[in-house]
Formats: C-alpha cells, sequence, structure tokens
C-alpha cells in the first residue's frame, strides 16, 4: 500500500507516486461518485479521505482536480479534512483545493433544493476559504461563485473561464445522478 512521506508538502510528483489517475478516479467510483468512468481494481488499496484529496488537488490532469467539487458535493462530510490535505500541498495545488471547495460550498447552497431531491446528504459544507481568497462572503451564491472565479483567474493568472468550470462540474453532477437514478427506477 502506498504512504505519505514525511515531507511536509505533497506535490504533483509525489502525489502520482502515490497513487495513479486510474486509482485517484477507481477510488472516486468506489465511493459511488460515477464523475470519472472508472472502475476500481479488486487489488486497489483505499485511498484515505486527506490523501484523496491531496492527491485529487495536485493531479497534472484537470479532469481529476475538476473531481473535487462533486466529490464535496457527494461527500460533504469531506470537507472534515479539507484543512488537513491542504497542508500537504504545494502553493499551487493547494490554491486549486481551496477554490474548487468553495466552488462546492457555493454549489451546495446554490443547488439545495435539487440535491435533496436527489438524496445527496446536506451536512453543510462551512466556507472556511472565502475570507482567505478575498472572496465577499455576503451576496448570493451565484454572486459570490462569480467572485470565486474572478479571484482564481487573479490569483492563478490564468483567465480561464472559472465560472464556467465550476458550472460543468456541478451540472455535470447532477445530470449524472439524474439518469443514475432514472435507470435504477
Amino acid at each position: 500500500m502506498a504512504r505519505l512521506t514525511s515531507s511536509p508538502t505533497l506535490d504533483e510528483k509525489s502525489a502520482q507516486a502515490l497513487f495513479s489517475a486510474d486509482q485517484l478516479a477507481g477510488e472516486l467510483n468506489r465511493l459511488g461518485l460515477h464523475f470519472l468512468r472508472s472502475y476500481p481494481s479488486a487489488e486497489q488499496p483505499l485511498i484515505p479521505p486527506a490523501v484523496l484529496l491531496a492527491g485529487l488537488a495536485a493531479s497534472s490532469e484537470a479532469r481529476l482536480r475538476l473531481a473535487l467539487i462533486p466529490l464535496f458535493l457527494w461527500r460533504p462530510d469531506y470537507g472534515h479534512v479539507v484543512r488537513n490535505s491542504a497542508t500537504r500541498l504545494l502553493p499551487r495545488d493547494r490554491l486549486t483545493l481551496q477554490c474548487y471547495y468553495t466552488a462546492a460550498v457555493l454549489g451546495q447552497r446554490m443547488y439545495a433544493k435539487r440535491l435533496q431531491t436527489l438524496h445527496i446528504p446536506m451536512v453543510p459544507l462551512h466556507n472556511q476559504y472565502a475570507r482567505l481568497l478575498g472572496v465577499p462572503v455576503d451576496g448570493t451564491p451565484a454572486q459570490q461563485l462569480s467572485a470565486l472565479a474572478r479571484r482564481q483567474a487573479q490569483l492563478t493568472n490564468e483567465p480561464l473561464n472559472w465560472l464556467g468550470t465550476y458550472h460543468h462540474a456541478i451540472q455535470t453532477f447532477l445530470r449524472q445522478l439524474d439518469n443514475e437514478q432514472a435507470w435504477t427506477s
């Protein structure tokens, strides 16, 4: 089984050495989150929540990093280990984890009724990074999400459509849940 080294940070190379992209995606599927198509192998070790979050945030693959948003929506109980995961990461990866966690916090508020309809646990995610990231804590969740997108563009110096990225992750997750429920009904 892969183990964390004694080093204080988990950089991309270390995360990849711990668990492959397939193993990270397989763990998501084992948890019942089918955001990424992969199937865990029988011999795959369980990945502890803090290590899974760090591995996803440090991944070189955008699809794995993006899976953080639906993971927090699917498993809001993972919010209790996000700080522990963040301490394992290099600054760039820590910022990814903090921004995507905050996007999940705001997405959970924006789609609370729909998530309840889909029988997702409604353990509220604590908005622990908004102030640190410089995102206003007042206003509607949609306004805050827009502010987060602008702030992530500034902090990363990557003028991407972060708002569209957040919405894509949330909408894909919700559609998949709708489809899965339709198949089981």
